[in-house]
């Protein structure tokens, strides 16, 4: 439909004799057509978009997609070249003009989270419980069936620092191979209990897991990979 300014919508409503008009293609070019003072300029709104999509961690290629689509009469160019060939959110962000507001509300995130972990210190001390110090600051330990263990579950957007298309999955895979020329193996078993899993991960002659048990098989083995990106110091895929 004709519908480029918020007074097309009620052009259409008032032809039409319905009570509303629902917006597709043209509300994701560009969501401000819904202003009544006036959409605003697409490179513009999609700064707006993207501090949004920073702010509320939302994941990379969903806001890459609707960054593209907000860019739509911009992609042909210089910022539309930058935007579709990046590759995490730091590097949207900057190809956006955007990498110190990135910077900065990833820092006051990671604020958030240590402080949430010194709450939680202070609230199991409180009631009589042992706050291990050592697992909470993932210092790995070796299980009689010589498994290296660490204390961590699987979160993408606390793993991923920009990196989002990277998981810690995607990671080994990649070191495994050019290491070893193998793929890495799991093995994941279901406590029957509460039906959670846990998965031990061989890489080479090492095996990695997590002493955390996860909702699903598949957290389990990315958890596992967690580990094993944090003991082999596994920081890119080269």
């Amino acid at each position: 439909a004709d519908v480029t300014c918020y007074e097309d919508i009620h052009r259409w409503n008032n032809d039409l004799c319905s009570s509303s008009v629902m917006l597709a293609r043209v509300a994701q070019r560009n969501p401000s057509i819904f202003r009544k003072s006036g959409a605003i300029p697409c490179l513009e709104m999609a700064r707006r978009y993207l501090m949004y999509a920073i702010d509320y961690d939302n994941p990379y290629g969903n806001t890459l997609y609707c960054v593209c689509n907000i860019l739509h009469c911009l992609m042909d160019k210089e910022i539309g070249g930058s935007v579709s060939s990046s590759r995490s959110m730091l590097e949207l962000s900057d190809a956006m003009g955007l990498v110190e507001y990135y910077q900065v509300a990833v820092a006051k995130k990671k604020s958030v989270y240590n402080s949430l972990l010194e709450e939680e210190r202070k609230i199991l001390e409180g009631v009589g419980l042992v706050y291990d110090s050592d697992k909470m600051k993932s210092i790995p330990e070796v299980s009689e069936e010589g498994v290296i263990e660490l204390h961590v579950s699987y979160r993408k957007r606390k793993f991923t620092d920009g990196t989002d298309r990277c998981t810690p999955k995607d990671l080994v895979n990649s070191f495994s191979r050019k290491k070893y020329a193998l793929d890495p193996v799991y093995v994941t078993k279901e406590r029957s209990a509460d039906r959670r899993f846990k998965s031990v991960l061989r890489i080479g002659d090492k095996d990695y897991s997590s002493s955390c048990w996860e909702r699903n098989k598949k957290l389990a083995e990315q958890a596992a990979a967690t580990v094993a990106v944090q003991v082999l110091e596994i920081d890119e895929m080269d």
